[in-house]
């Protein structure tokens, strides 16, 4: 094995841009990520053999350790960072191994189950797809299947992060898996979506997609698309990915697409004589889907409640061993 070659455990950090909106730039390599190479702009942290590499994955996925990234890296073109300086992170205080590994292994069981809903996500969508695929004969104008709303923004001052009003969705950076996550609310909505309305991206990256999961808001970076059989919807624009590749290209920086382009897209589309049982097939994976990704949600928060908690000692292994196993089920 040669040094640039990637092990099962090892923690990974791009040291250009190290962190973005959605969070630090990090990994843990898996198994099933293998074999991997390290590549240049990019740290692999091991552990010694006084720290647990599990454990030093959680350190390093912290509130402390993203912090001090935030603060050191330099650059205002390309924020960067260098080696040294993750190797100057003040640890906090070490347990003994045995109580790293406990602690790691709490974490660990939250993680587990999250890989696994993850797993199990990916095969109801790769059925679904597949469904639609098999089902889909013919090709349909968007309009002609579904009413189009493009976003627009309401006033500023009707933003909040307290939860008044309705969720704000204003582009790609609000998606999530399946569902947006909820960042900023509206009291003056202008452009709406009701539950079940797929949510596509119209501007860069044009054709992202999402589920509206309540009533929301929408803003100028989506439009709702709104249909009789919302799931059967949602796979077919999926499966239209080559239809919104051409607005990516246009443009001299950022690809956008209009109403007019979105309401005259050609897509794929079942037989009336199918639709119905195909949409009660594809509506069955999607709440699967929905509650998988709800587990999700609930088990990361947990997750990450627990984490500072186990790492300054304030909660110990058995406690937090207990919330985890509520949060299981077991």
């Amino acid at each position: 094995m040669t040094k640039y070659e990637l092990r099962s455990g090892d923690v990974v950090i791009a040291m250009d841009r190290p962190w973005i909106s959605a969070g630090l730039k990090y990994a843990v390599v898996r198994e099933a990520d293998l074999p991997a190479m390290l590549v240049q702009r990019v740290a692999r942290l091991r552990a010694r053999d006084h720290l647990d590499q599990r454990y030093l994955g959680y350190i390093i996925g912290s509130r402390d350790f993203t912090n001090y990234i935030r603060g050191t890296e330099t650059g205002s073109a390309v924020p960067h960072i260098s080696g040294t300086q993750i190797m100057e992170f003040p640890l906090p205080p070490l347990p003994p191994l045995e109580e790293q590994r406990g602690i790691a292994a709490t974490l660990g069981a939250l993680d587990d189950k999250i890989d696994s809903n993850c797993r199990a996500i990916d095969s109801a969508e790769d059925l679904g797809e597949a469904l639609f695929r098999k089902a889909a004969d013919k090709v349909q104008t968007l309009t002609d299947i579904a009413e189009v709303t493009m976003g627009s923004s309401p006033p500023g001052d009707t933003y909040n992060e307290e939860g008044e009003g309705v969720p704000f969705y204003q582009g790609v950076k609000d998606f999530g898996v399946r569902h947006p996550s909820y960042r900023v609310w509206t009291t003056g909505p202008v452009r709406t979506a009701h539950a079940n309305a797929t949510l596509i991206s119209v501007r860069a990256p044009v054709g992202r997609l999402n589920r509206a999961k309540e009533y929301c808001c929408i803003g100028r970076g989506l439009a709702a698309v709104t249909s009789s059989f919302p799931s059967t919807c949602y796979y077919s624009l999926q499966a239209a990915d080559a239809v919104w590749a051409p607005f990516e290209q246009e443009g001299t920086v950022f690809g956008s697409m209009n109403k007019k382009s979105l309401t005259s897209a050609q897509v794929p589309w079942p037989s009336e004589s199918g639709v119905r049982e195909l949409e009660a097939q594809l509506s069955s994976l999607d709440t699967r889907i929905t509650s998988l990704t709800d587990e999700n949600r609930k088990l990361s928060g947990l997750r990450d409640a627990l984490l500072p908690e186990l790492l300054s000692g304030r909660v110990r292994v058995p406690e937090a061993a207990e919330a985890v196993g509520e949060g299981l089920g077991v």
